[in-house]
């Protein structure tokens, strides 16, 4: 029996919970990743959803409760990409945000901010916030009044910038980190605003400043996280 009315209150349902679906991802960093889609480049298997592997779901937690996190990392466990993601939902949906990407070189920032907009792109149309400004080194929401800047580490980055979200990528590898780490550190301890320095380890240079903040933690204020080459599905010896 077909009952007169039923699509249409079927179709209301799906719009009603797809809206809550949206809220919550909006609200919620690890909702968010459920619409979130990454490329693994040939040979891999191309566009896909990004997996939630469990020691991303632990960082997510960490991402959600800390301010301060110093993360070393072995390669290909999907650290950028979480962060690429995690830059872009900040500046989306935290008005007045913004987002500092550090990288060792200018190229570097540049395939780091590649991410967000990757993922950006591939995302329903209910939750992308309007994208103003949209290059290699900045991507803005004027309705926000937010964006995400990608920069190489120079003596000068970071400075008189006050940052919603710092992320200091590969930092074992910056030859300016100790200043760029002066010229930011202040703002996000003024602003309560979130620092992140992850990266592989540099094996040319044993004393170095990511390093230190890396053992001295957490002492120094900083969440210490760890993941080896064996967190990621599918690596064995």
């Amino acid at each position: 029996m077909v009952i007169i009315g039923q699509e249409p209150q079927e179709a209301l349902a799906l719009e009603v919970g797809e809206a809550a679906s949206y809220a919550l991802a909006k609200r919620h960093f690890s909702d968010f990743l459920e619409y979130v889609q990454v490329l693994e480049p040939p040979p891999g298997r191309g566009v896909i959803p990004f997996e939630r592997w469990p020691h991303l779901v632990e960082v997510c937690d960490f991402l959600n409760e800390e301010k301060l996190i110093v993360w070393l990392k072995s390669r290909q466990t999907g650290a950028s990409w979480l962060l690429g993601a995690y830059a872009l939902w900040t500046a989306m949906y935290k008005e007045g945000a913004l987002v500092l990407l550090l990288s060792q070189g200018e190229e570097e920032s540049k395939v780091l901010l590649s991410k967000s907009r990757f993922i950006y792109e591939r995302l329903p149309e209910g939750l992308k916030t309007t994208l103003g400004t949209d290059s290699r080194q900045e991507l803005t929401f004027p309705t926000m009044e937010s964006g995400i800047r990608a920069l190489p580490s120079t003596d000068k980055a970071g400075r008189s910038t006050t940052a919603s979200l710092v992320v200091l990528d590969e930092a074992d590898f910056h030859e300016h980190l100790e200043a760029n780490y002066a010229a930011v550190k202040p703002t996000i301890d003024d602003g309560g605003g979130q620092l992140i320095m992850v990266s592989t380890s540099n094996a040319a240079n044993a004393r170095s400043m990511f390093k230190r903040v890396y053992q001295e933690a957490p002492d120094n204020g900083f969440k210490k996280v760890f993941y080896g080459w064996n967190v990621r599905p599918g690596r064995d010896n």
